[in-house]
Order: C-alpha cells, then sequence, then structure tokens
C-alpha cells in the first residue's frame, strides 16, 4: 500500500538473528555448537570499535546466536571482526597464571569456563602437553576471534528492519505527508531497536499514538460534514436569510 501510494520506503530486511561467522580454526563451531557462555563480545571494523555488548552467547555450527548476537547483528558487517571475552571477571594475567600453575591439566580452564570450551580452547593452543600453553591459551580466552560472514537464521528473526521512511511521516500525529486521513505504526516503518522489549515497547506507544491520532481525525472529518451552513445556522437563529438575488450595494436598490 505504502508502495503503491509513492510513499519513501527503506527497503526491509531481518534483523535481531543469529551470525554467520568463521571460526579460528576449523571444525570449533561444531565442536561448540550447542555450548552456551557469558562473555562480552566486542565488533570491531577496519581495526575500530563499533560496539561492546555484554550477555549470553550461544555458540552455532554457522557461528554465533544468543542475545549478544542478536543485538551485534543490527550493526555487523560481513567482514567484521567479532572477538569474545569468555572470562571478562579475570584479566589474562589471571589465565594465564591458572594455567602456568597446573602444568600438563588438561582441566586448567575448569571454573572459569564451560569444560567443553575450555577443553576446545586448550585443544586449539596446541593441548595441554604442549610447553608455553598459558600464554597460547590466555588470548584465546580472553577474545575468541570470529568473522562476521552475514546474517543467520533469518527465519527466527524477531524483528524486520526497513518500511516507510519516518521522514515520511508527521513525528507527533504518526500521519503521512501528503496523504490525508493516512497514518501508520509499528514495524511498518523503519524503526528497530536492540533485545529487551524496545521493539514491543515502540508497537504499542506507537500504536496508541497512531490509533489515537486517527481518532481525532475522523472526528474532525465527521464533524466538518455534518456541521450545518452558516446560512442554516442564521434561519435557526431566527435571522432573515440573504435572498442571493438582493441588491449588492445601495447604489442598485436607489437605481
Amino acid at each position: 500500500v505504502a508502495d503503491a501510494l509513492g510513499l519513501a520506503l527503506v527497503p526491509d530486511s531481518p534483523v535481531l538473528c543469529g551470525l554467520a561467522a568463521t571460526s579460528p580454526a576449523p571444525g570449533l563451531r561444531e565442536r561448540l555448537s550447542g555450548r552456551r557462555a557469558h562473555c562480552v563480545a566486542t565488533l570491531t571494523r577496519a581495526g575500530r570499535v563499533v560496539m561492546r555488548e555484554a550477555g549470553e552467547v550461544l555458540f552455532r555450527e554457522y557461528g554465533l546466536s544468543g542475545i549478544v548476537s542478536f543485538n551485534l547483528s543490527r550493526h555487523a558487517r560481513p567482514g567484521d571482526a567479532i572477538e569474545l571475552d569468555l572470562a571478562p571477571e579475570v584479566d589474562a594475567w589471571e589465565v594465564d597464571k591458572l594455567v602456568a600453575d597446573r602444568p600438563g591439566d588438561a582441566h586448567a580452564l575448569d571454573g572459569i569456563l564451560d569444560p567443553t570450551t575450555a577443553e576446545a580452547l586448550v585443544g586449539l593452543a596446541g593441548g595441554a602437553q604442549a610447553g608455553g600453553l598459558a600464554w597460547r591459551v590466555a588470548p584465546l580466552v580472553k577474545g575468541l576471534p570470529f568473522r562476521v560472514e552475514g546474517l543467520a537464521d533469518t527465519a527466527h528473526a524477531q524483528v524486520t528492519r526497513g518500511g516507510i521512511d519516518v521522514a515520511a511521516l508527521d513525528a507527533r500525529t504518526l500521519a503521512a505527508r501528503g496523504h490525508d486521513g493516512l497514518f501508520a505504526c509499528g514495524e511498518a516503518l523503519d524503526v528497530d531497536g536492540a533485545c529487551g522489549g524496545y521493539n514491543l515497547a515502540w508497537a504499542w506507544a506507537s500504536g496508541m499514538s497512531c490509533g489515537a491520532s486517527a481518532a481525532r481525525h475522523a472526528a474532525t472529518a465527521h464533524a466538518n460534514a455534518t456541521a450545518p451552513s452558516k446560512d442554516a445556522r442564521a434561519a435557526r437563529a431566527g435571522a432573515p436569510t440573504p435572498r442571493k438575488d438582493a441588491p449588492s450595494s445601495p447604489e442598485r436598490t436607489l437605481s
């Protein structure tokens, strides 16, 4: 409908969904698939930080899912880098010391990481028996790298980005400019937010505003359509109704 009316549109796309991403080693995504981690994720582009998000990540065979990944999906582009700090409560020195103090122990990271994740990172760093394991595994714990390929699992995306360009509407009433009586709200507009209830709040708030504006418009239109004419009001008040063929000036009366 908006397209047919010529309203400015922003192409729609899914958002708040998983991210397809390559891992630092073949098979790591499959090995970690289904495991969860509370972490701090940093999204970078050309070496510059785009955003940082703390929360839960769910490892999937295609890459990353979970609330953190959903929020990153609003900003991530193919080629961006993501680093996961899997133990934000401890620093790299503490991780290094923990592993160094337990040489040859395959479970040295247990207690700060999920055991399956810990085992996978120890293996990625060369194995429990490898020399210098501590200084190789600590950077993986504090910054496990992934490379964004694009969005994933879009069939289960929570919202849709795009729609009617907000510039095409009156921000106060959500009325479409140049289209009397047309209002829009919710996901029909190019408005999206992070996880946490913001999209639902926008749907409700914009729906209430849009509905109230439409009701006021309808009431005004009805009042205008049913309002008596000036002549009818005058007649109802007992005043004489001027004849349409009556003289319009004293000069014509005299003549």
